[in-house]
């Protein structure tokens, strides 16, 4: 039982110190920058590092931490910048924007389909949402938000309404059989939400985050480029633009391609973590 628990303790600390050593790598590549057509520092080449040496788990961790250390105010992102401005700054808008598109569709699609009245009430929004143009919605934010954070609002508007369909859809997929079965075995609420409802709706929640999270970078640096935020990728698009500058255009094109992509794969491994870890948490 000893050699059990030692063998545990050895092996935490040995996570521990690889968190630590990701950490302060993907704070070392942040300070790099390549001087090319468009400038790009190895922050992602950290992210991807640890990932794909550490594994999904402990490479979410060494991410995580790495996040924290930044959000408290060190200087462990890009140009030695840190805090909530720098994280959620020009163009990293679309992050916040996201992140409150998938809590409020989750929400709100409990809510819909809890009450039927609430789902009737949202019901002409979310269709209103989904056909009008994304440029309209830019036009029309910037009455009432200034340019910096138009990306915010705009990544929100425009993923709120995939989140809240698939989480719907995933909702209204659960058998009624095994609703009915947890509360005549008076099965308690916090394992119901994870062994029947948790369970048919994540694959619907991993593909509406999924999409969501490309079409906020999309709707995200669209509005940049009309809003024009100063430092952001829309801006150099912009001038990319005014200027004729056509390779710098393709540069820029191609890095939020990159930047796409790599968030959704990222994403992706971190809904694997949460997905292990929950089900594993409520099958004991």
């Amino acid at each position: 039982m000893q050699q059990m628990v030692s063998a545990k303790s050895k092996w935490r600390a040995v996570d521990l110190a690889y968190t630590a050593l990701f950490a302060v790598l993907m704070m070392v590549c942040a300070w790099i920058t390549v001087p090319l057509t468009v400038p790009f520092t190895l922050q992602t080449f950290g992210v991807f590092a640890a990932l794909g040496t550490l594994g999904g788990r402990r490479g979410t961790y060494a991410v995580a931490a790495y996040l924290l250390l930044g959000l408290a105010g060190l200087p462990v992102f890009s140009g030695f910048s840190g805090g909530l401005g720098a994280l959620f700054g020009a163009t990293g808008g679309f992050l916040l924007g996201f992140l409150l598109s998938a809590l409020l569709g989750a929400v709100l699609a409990a809510a819909a389909y809890r009450f039927r009245r609430v789902r009737e009430l949202l019901m002409p929004l979310v269709a209103a949402v989904k056909a009008v143009p994304v440029a309209s919605f830019v036009i029309l934010v910037l009455l009432w938000v200034s340019s910096r954070d138009l990306s915010v609002v705009i990544s929100l508007l425009i993923g709120f309404p995939v989140i809240y369909a698939n989480v719907l859809a995933g909702l209204d997929s659960t058998d009624p059989r095994l609703i009915e079965m947890a509360r005549v075995f008076r099965v308690p609420f916090r394992r119901q939400l994870g062994t029947v409802y948790l369970s048919q709706v994540a694959p619907f929640l991993r593909s509406g985050l999924g999409l969501a999270i490309g079409l906020c970078w999309k709707s995200g640096v669209a509005a940049e480029v009309i809003g024009i935020p100063s430092g952001s990728i829309g801006e150099k698009l912009y001038k990319a633009k005014i200027y004729l500058e056509t390779p710098d255009l393709f540069c820029w094109t191609v890095a939020v391609v990159v930047l796409s992509i790599g968030c959704e794969k990222l994403l992706g491994l971190m809904m694997d973590v949460l997905e292990r870890r929950a089900f594993g948490c409520w099958k004991r």
